[in-house]
């Protein structure tokens, strides 16, 4: 039975429907939506700590980026577990650009009087699009190999499969029901909700190994690194069985 969460016209309906989705994820899925909820957890050790080195009222400061990216990962979960697939990966990509652009202003402060006039005029708009542009940035993020390559398969795939309107982004959500294909906007199906589950996992870990970059030795004592290699080794070895009923 459906939650009725406003009244009985079309809307309350899918509403309901996406709540009654996700409650089913938290008792079906219950390793994933743990490790969800320990990656949920490492986000706010993180933003006690940038917390008291930057401030987020300040709009160009990791600290607000993180919060940001973590917004976007919150989105991603309610996304990912009601069977919104192509929708999760378009937030997947906005968390994605916040945990980068935190990172390269991070690394470039003097850019920082750039992103915040961009509104300013025609101009300014053309230096942010020039100086931020996704492949600049992840051009500075090479010095860090690792994390480089993990975030890089990350933002590329979320293109692939939502942040664009490409062809897997349509084919997640296309099925036949009763000889006729249709699409529709929830997806159940065991092995695509567990991919998407995975997928929001390592995007909010990956994002978090790109913000482990900022405050280094802070996070270090902290505990942060050994607490997010542990969360990533959980994620392979949940990966793996993937195909287990």
């Amino acid at each position: 039975m459906r939650d009725n969460i406003l009244g009985d016209d079309g809307l309350s309906k899918t509403i309901g429907d996406a709540w009654h989705n996700i409650k089913a994820t938290w008792v079906t899925y219950k390793p994933m939506v743990q490790l969800l909820s320990n990656t949920n957890d490492l986000f706010m050790k993180y933003i006690k700590v940038f917390s008291l080195l930057s401030k987020e009222s300040d709009i160009s400061s990791p600290a607000a980026f993180l919060a940001r990216s973590y917004g976007c990962y919150l989105a991603s979960v309610r996304l990912s577990t009601s069977g919104q697939f192509s929708e999760s990966f378009v937030i997947f990509r906005a968390c994605i650009e916040n945990a980068l652009y935190g990172y390269y202003l991070y690394k470039k402060p003097e850019l920082g009087s750039i992103w915040v006039e961009r509104q300013q005029s025609i101009e300014t708009k053309k230096k942010v699009r020039n100086e931020f542009a996704i492949g600049k940035i992840l051009k500075l993020l090479e010095q860090e190999p690792k994390v480089w390559n993990r975030i890089k398969d990350m933002y590329e795939k979320s293109i692939d499969y939502g942040g664009h309107p490409n062809v897997y982004s349509v084919a997640s959500n296309w099925r036949e029901t009763e000889g006729k294909e249709v699409i529709d906007i929830f997806n159940n199906e065991p092995y695509f909700k567990k991919c998407c589950l995975l997928t929001n996992i390592y995007i909010g870990l990956g994002c978090l190994s790109v913000f482990g970059l900022i405050y280094p030795k802070q996070l270090e004592d902290a505990g942060a690194p050994k607490e997010l290699k542990g969360l990533f080794d959980k994620f392979s070895k949940l990966g793996q069985n993937i195909n287990e009923k």
